[in-house]
């Protein structure tokens, strides 16, 4: 019998509760804080001095049947790594920070090929991510709320070079792709205009199943902050998301610059005075893919990124073909985590007690 269809016939068990209790497993280095995107040297001495472990999690899926058919014939692994893709721009010309409408494209041509598939960054934080047997998953993020991101043509519809109408073409296109991704807005500057006069590409990206998370109101440089204007940058922009969605609660905080304030847990949890908030995870700049919930590496409060760009995604791509114990692999079954039982000593400490899980 196949690995993968072995993996999956062990895994028709009801896992062990609950949702993921964020922030309990034990610190993961953060990523280094590039100024710009890092080489492939860079990127390749981070992953090093980080020790080569983790990915994320699998589930979140029907449980899996003998009937689902492995589409890549890739073996499960749910403790290697998962891509959370960062962008910025999607404008011409290529440039820092700034993805090109053709090149975008090309991402997604690229990830859908090598067996990634879209998933919500809510799914990865819950453990649930919900893939068929053989995909890795892929988290697409946007900080900045640029206007190329989204802006609407004439017929009310998000432009065909948004990034938001690239992706809703690429899914028509390959509808087992997936339709997600996590705007980090920032509300003085949103979608080109200050946040009250945009509020409707807000409400259109919720209602389309797509996520916001908070990059402050002015995007400052929160390491140079006081204790105050931490708590009003994070907290006012909460509630004029409230305000203005029906009480929507943004769970993710993308780091402007990557940038800490010196007091570290107001990143997580303050009030500023007209907005409580709390993060379920901490989103950083840079520099490499994230370790899986099941394993000891995890932290949610320091989850690292790819920046997006050609050079990158052709290492990270690169790299996990050389080294396939690194990658996420599904195996189709959001009710356990399943993997090759040489990898076993990746498992967080308290892993069986959360969910059921599946070594080959």
């Amino acid at each position: 019998m196949p690995l993968a269809r072995l993996a999956v016939s062990l895994c028709v068990a009801v896992a062990t509760s609950a949702a993921l209790a964020l922030g309990a497993g034990p610190p993961v280095k953060a990523a280094a804080r590039p100024g710009h995107p890092p080489a492939r040297a860079a990127a390749r001495q981070a992953w090093i001095a980080d020790g080569g472990e983790g990915v994320p999690a699998s589930a979140s899926m029907p449980a899996a049947t003998p009937a689902q058919q492995n589409v890549t014939g890739r073996p499960p692994n749910e403790l290697g790594r998962v891509l959370i893709m960062e962008y910025h721009r999607i404008w011409n010309p290529e440039a820092p920070w700034q993805r090109s409408p053709a090149g975008f494209r090309r991402d997604l041509e690229r990830l859908y090929a090598a067996g990634f598939r879209s998933v919500p960054l809510r799914d990865v934080l819950a453990n649930r991510i919900d893939l068929p047997p053989g995909t890795s998953p892929v988290v697409f993020t946007f900080d900045d709320s640029y206007v190329s991101q989204l802006w609407f043509a004439a017929d009310g519809q998000p432009a065909a070079d948004s990034a938001v109408g690239i992706m809703q073409r690429f899914a028509a296109e390959h509808p087992d792709f997936g339709l997600h991704g996590v705007f980090y807005i920032t509300w003085n500057t949103l979608f080109g205009a200050p946040g009250a006069q945009s509020t409707d590409r807000l409400r259109y990206l919720v209602d389309h199943g797509f996520e916001l998370g908070n990059h402050t109101l002015s995007h400052p440089d929160l390491s140079r902050g006081t204790a105050a204007s931490v708590q009003k940058e994070l907290g006012q922009e909460q509630a004029y998301v409230r305000q203005a969605l029906g009480g929507y609660e943004m769970q993710t905080l993308a780091l402007p610059f990557g940038n800490w304030p010196r007091d570290r847990s107001l990143a997580r949890t303050g009030d500023g005075g007209d907005g409580a908030y709390r993060f379920e995870a901490i989103l950083q700049v840079g520099s490499e893919p994230a370790p899986a919930p099941a394993t000891a590496a995890y932290n949610p409060l320091v989850l690292p990124r790819v920046q997006a760009g050609e050079q990158l995604l052709s290492y990270w791509l690169a790299w996990f073909d050389q080294h396939p114990d690194e990658r996420y692999v599904s195996d189709g079954d959001p009710a356990c985590v399943a993997f090759p039982a040489r990898l076993a000593g990746r498992l967080r400490p308290d892993a069986a007690q959360r969910w059921t899980l599946r070594s080959y």
